[in-house]
C-alpha cells in the first residue's frame, strides 16, 4: 500500500500531491465504511435469522446473506 501511495505521489509535486493524498484517503475511508455497514447489516440478518424456517430474502427469493459482500 505505501509503494502504491509512493508511485501515485511522484506523479504530483507539492500541494498537488498533498490534495491527491487527501482525496484518496477520504475515498478509500468512504469505501471501508460503506463495507463495513454492509457486513454488518449482512451479520445481524444472519445472527437474527439463523436457525429460522424463514430466513430474509431478497427480491429474487434467495437468501440474503448468501451473497458475496461486494
Amino acid at each position: 500500500m505505501e509503494a502504491l501511495m509512493r508511485m501515485r505521489v511522484e506523479c504530483y509535486e507539492g500541494v498537488e500531491a498533498e490534495e491527491a493524498i487527501e482525496a484518496e484517503i477520504e475515498e478509500t475511508v468512504i469505501e471501508i465504511r460503506a463495507a463495513f455497514f454492509q457486513l454488518r447489516s449482512l451479520t445481524c440478518a444472519k445472527t437474527m435469522y439463523e436457525g429460522s424456517e424463514h430466513p430474509p430474502l431478497r427480491y429474487d427469493g434467495s437468501v440474503a446473506w448468501s451473497y458475496p459482500l461486494v
